[in-house]
């Protein structure tokens, strides 16, 4: 199973079914760069924190496993 650790973590088990999912493992067996530019673009979108462009600098993908 695929685990991503950022400040969270996802599982592969939480994204499997999801239409944009099936893209990011199409494109990149990791997935982690689709699943790093939905989170990054959630965050910008919302801006939950008046948060300035550099969102992508705060975002720091520390753990990815494939067991």
């Amino acid at each position: 199973m695929k685990t991503y650790k950022f400040e969270l973590t996802i599982t592969q088990d939480q994204l499997e079914g999801d239409e944009m999912w099936e893209g990011f493992i199409r494109e990149d067996p990791t997935a982690i760069k689709g699943v790093t530019e939905a989170l990054e673009d959630a965050i910008t979108a919302s801006n939950p924190m008046n948060i300035s462009p550099e969102v992508p600098l705060m975002f720091k993908l520390i753990e990815y496993t494939d067991d």
